[in-house]
């Protein structure tokens, strides 16, 4: 009932009358007070805010740094039916002046009824056979990294401050989470965090090696999970060297599932 509330509050956010506009200002307040842990993006810049302020003199020093001379192509995965979220990402992507490409999706219509599979709904086995067809990708053509994402984001960082957050963390790196969502994360410094969850949230936006994507691949032949949590499966077991940014550089617009933040409905969740 309460969600219900809301989200008519929100309809009119636009409304040229202030009696509505203060409706929405204290809808954002409280909804902000009441949720902020749970929150896509807020949570995870207050906890960035107060790691800054508390540890200021207390950050690991890396030795080896990522070496990059250029940022790597962005590869946004997208359905070819959803034209709207690829409008949405090339104008972002041309506003930042981001070397782009786009791969399609893989959409899966009737799951297979293999063991393997049973546990993925088809939107989920969809989801991980796209990552998937991209390790395959870099690996077949040897590209030494790529930085993946899929079509829902909103990119806050610019070109400047993600190729300044890739060439310091360190060299070991496999994967590299740009979108931290609300991940249980130990911050290191004001680059990079180690994850500390049990399970992994988001593909939406990532840095990934040649060796990243081998290892990937290499773990991947039955899928028996979906593929976040398969990743952060491999990085707990260490069998994968798993950073994620300190500090969020994309919001992802389709987390919430309430609709009250999201740009775009979730494609793996009703």
């Amino acid at each position: 009932m309460c969600i219900k509330i809301l989200k008519k509050i929100e309809e009119k956010r636009n409304s040229p009358y202030y009696f509505f506009k203060f409706l929405v200002f204290i809808k954002d307040i409280l909804w902000t007070i009441y949720d902020y842990k749970n929150d896509y993006f807020i949570y995870p810049y207050l906890r960035y805010f107060f790691y800054r302020v508390t540890y200021l003199f207390n950050s690991e020093r890396v030795e080896n740094k990522l070496f990059l001379k250029e940022l790597p192509l962005f590869l946004c995965i997208n359905l070819k039916k959803e034209q709207a979220r690829k409008k949405f990402m090339s104008e972002q992507f041309v506003n930042k002046k981001i070397n782009y490409s786009f791969f399609d999706a893989i959409e899966v219509i009737k799951r297979s009824q293999k063991k393997a599979y049973s546990k993925l709904s088809e939107k989920e086995l969809g989801c991980f056979l796209s990552h998937k067809h991209i390790w395959n990708y870099m690996v077949k053509k040897n590209i030494p990294s790529l930085i993946v994402c899929e079509d829902d984001i909103k990119i806050v960082g610019n070109k400047k401050s993600i190729f300044e957050a890739l060439t310091n963390i360190p060299d070991d790196a496999e994967i590299f989470y740009l979108d931290i969502r609300e991940n249980k994360i130990n911050y290191l410094n004001k680059y990079h965090s180690k994850f500390l969850g049990k399970y992994l949230l988001g593909t939406s936006f990532y840095f990934i090696t040649l060796s990243g994507a081998k290892k990937l691949l290499n773990f991947s032949r039955r899928i028996n999970k979906p593929v976040d949590t398969y990743i952060g499966d491999l990085a707990l077991r260490d069998k994968l060297k798993l950073y994620l940014s300190s500090k969020p550089l994309a919001i992802h617009l389709s987390a919430d599932r309430r609709g009250l933040y999201s740009k775009f409905g979730s494609t793996i969740f009703p």
